[in-house]
């Protein structure tokens, strides 16, 4: 097999500088407010415009292979020009925009630093007289006509570019601000799956548009409104795979004689000690299930409550339909009728199917509260 070795003509670190906008792109959309729109390439490498036409331009940059923020990096003073042309060309409002200079990774600068921290006109002007004295004593050449722009821009509009920039450093790793912002609403165990379909969309739509010869400009709601869709499904489809282990065979048997009222209810059907030794497991599956995904999020409390009254309606109808049309059965093989029929059913929790152990678990828990029972006359059959 050919050696891969490195090819000195390949820049790893300039694809990752491009590759990274989807992902800046992905981060806006979930900050925005309602009603915003995100744009990739469009007055910037990505940026917001709000509903009251307020404006973030951003720049994002890789510091892979150089720092991109050092005093005299090409890459700042370059950025620092480009936000000059576009606003001299009417492509930015300075009055309503704000502009950011991203890095991906943890980097620093003095004279970046001193622009962050440019809060006040007085500063601001302070501050590019320090670049001035700089640049005139360090005589810098790689950066240099991007500097002479921003020393001989406007002075007003310039104080005014310095006191609406900003420089934020990342800790190499773009995804997680997404998984931060993901994690007050997708369960962890999701979280992962989430965060790679969320930035393949953004990637996909926008470059869809792109080759379509059309701006690469995602709405916020539209946005909101397929991650609402997609979690939502991601989630309940989570139900099937995280499972709960089956209990351990000394607990069922302990847990057997703490539930006399369900272990009844079974035996006024004449179902044995192996039936009884099922419905205990499944009861405590489904008990440990409804707590590890409700602490989890993949389903909430009143999801919950749903499911529930929806078994209780099922079994009536069963219940009543068995014993209104079987008047040819005893009672105790109407009862065994109406159980097997429970036992086979699997209403879903919010339209999503569940593992067979939570319906067939919660029934046992209905039965042991005496909300539901299988023998026609279980009320007056079984303990005060």
């Amino acid at each position: 097999m050919q050696n891969l070795s490195s090819n000195p003509t390949s820049a790893p670190g300039q694809y990752y500088g491009f590759s990274i906008q989807p992902t800046r792109l992905c981060f806006h959309l979930l900050q925005a407010p309602s009603g915003s729109v995100v744009s990739l390439e469009v007055l910037d490498d990505t940026d917001v415009v709000q509903p009251d036409n307020q404006v973030l331009v951003e720049q994002a940059k890789s510091g892979l292979a150089t720092n991109p923020i050092s005093d005299w990096s090409t890459d700042l003073w370059k950025t620092f020009s480009n936000w000059i042309d576009a606003i001299e060309r009417g492509h930015i409002d300075l009055s309503r925009t704000r502009f950011r200079l991203h890095i991906v990774q943890q980097k620093s600068g003095e004279l970046a630093e001193l622009l962050h921290f440019s809060h006040t006109k007085e500063i601001a002007l302070e501050t590019v007289k320090t670049i001035k004295k700089r640049f005139n004593k360090e005589k810098p050449e790689g950066c240099k006509q991007y500097v002479k722009k921003f020393l001989s821009y406007d002075p007003e509009k310039l104080s005014q570019l310095v006191i609406q920039f900003s420089c934020e450093c990342g800790d190499s790793d773009p995804v997680k601000p997404i998984k931060d912002f993901l994690s007050n609403t997708v369960a962890e165990p999701a979280l992962d799956d989430v965060c790679r379909s969320v930035i393949g969309w953004i990637k996909i739509r926008s470059d869809e548009l792109i080759g379509a010869r059309k701006p690469a400009i995602i709405h916020k709601d539209e946005f909101a409104d397929w991650l609402s869709t997609h979690c939502s499904k991601l989630s309940f489809d989570y139900l099937l795979t995280y499972s709960v282990p089956a209990p351990d065979p000394l607990e069922v048997a302990a847990n057997m004689l703490n539930h006399p009222i369900m272990m009844r209810q079974l035996e006024l059907i004449g179902r044995g000690e192996r039936d009884k030794t099922k419905a205990m497991a499944n009861f405590m599956r489904s008990k440990t299930g409804k707590t590890r995904w409700g602490e989890i999020g993949f389903v909430v409390e009143s999801q919950f409550e749903d499911f529930i009254d929806n078994l209780e309606n099922l079994w009536k109808e069963n219940f009543l339909d068995i014993t209104g049309s079987s008047a040819n059965l005893t009672q105790k093989q109407q009862g065994e009728f109406v159980y097997l029929r429970c036992y086979n059913l699997t209403p879903q929790i919010n339209g999503k199917a569940t593992p067979e152990y939570m319906s067939r678990g919660t029934f046992q828990y209905l039965a042991n509260e005496r909300i539901i029972g299988w023998h026609p006359s279980y009320m007056s059959l079984l303990p005060k």
